[in-house]
């Protein structure tokens, strides 16, 4: 208590009858909590608060083949997911928005099907999905999704795809990179050994994306304009 304060700080209204003295206090008050965690506020009211490190896998069995992906945490425990473990076969299905707010986040070596359904993943800063994969005989697909952000990276959706079928997909924002770059898709390599099918097909898709690149070298800008098999 300041020491300017004299007995007036010990007023009772019993033994005056002047107005009570008041003090203004001035604070703020931060609350935070680890995702799905339970308290009076439910487990899910902040589910998708995302530090950038958190990763949640507790979802994944891999004896089943459908998932729901519902927050930042569960998509980046797809990322770690698919660096061990075979996920063709299964599907991923985005049951919310997702926003990244320029945080970095990259699925490599998906396999599988990754349904956005009908949901947007924005903030984003690198390349969703980096060498995306499937089979010649078993593409893997990626659809039914909306990308929105600002990268540096090679492309928003993703890099280096082989055997992957992009569907229904658009992209919104900003692309700026050297080489190797795209709006929706980059650097596809068409040189697969004894093989002459489609290595890449693109159903569908729209780049909103506003694309600078310092060279022609692998440049591929997606349009709706643009052939739908690569």
């Amino acid at each position: 208590m300041p020491t300017t304060v004299g007995n007036e700080a010990n007023w009772r209204q019993r033994y005056s009858s002047t107005t009570a003295p008041s003090i203004e206090l001035d604070f703020q008050l931060l609350a935070t909590q680890v995702p799905h965690e339970n308290d009076s506020f439910g487990s899910d009211y902040d589910k998708n608060a995302w530090d950038g490190k958190m990763v949640d896998t507790t979802w994944y069995d891999e004896t089943e083949s459908t998932f729901e992906i519902d927050s930042l945490a569960a998509l980046a425990g797809l990322a770690s997911i698919t660096k061990n473990a075979d996920t063709s076969g299964k599907t991923f299905t985005l049951t919310s928005d997702l926003d990244l707010e320029g945080k970095s986040l990259s699925i490599s070596s998906f396999e599988g099907i990754f349904d956005g359904n009908g949901h947007e993943i924005k903030g984003v800063k690198s390349t969703l999905f980096t060498s995306p994969q499937g089979a010649a005989d078993n593409f893997s697909e990626i659809k039914n999704l909306t990308v929105t952000g600002d990268t540096t990276s090679s492309a928003l959706v993703a890099s280096t795809p082989v055997f992957v079928t992009f569907d229904n997909i658009t992209t919104n924002g900003t692309v700026k990179a050297y080489k190797a770059i795209g709006g929706l898709i980059s650097q596809i390599n068409l040189n697969q050994t004894g093989f002459t099918g489609d290595i890449v097909k693109v159903n569908n898709c729209v780049n909103n994306a506003d694309v600078t690149i310092g060279s022609m070298y692998h440049c591929l800008l997606y349009t709706s304009d643009a052939a739908d098999e690569l």
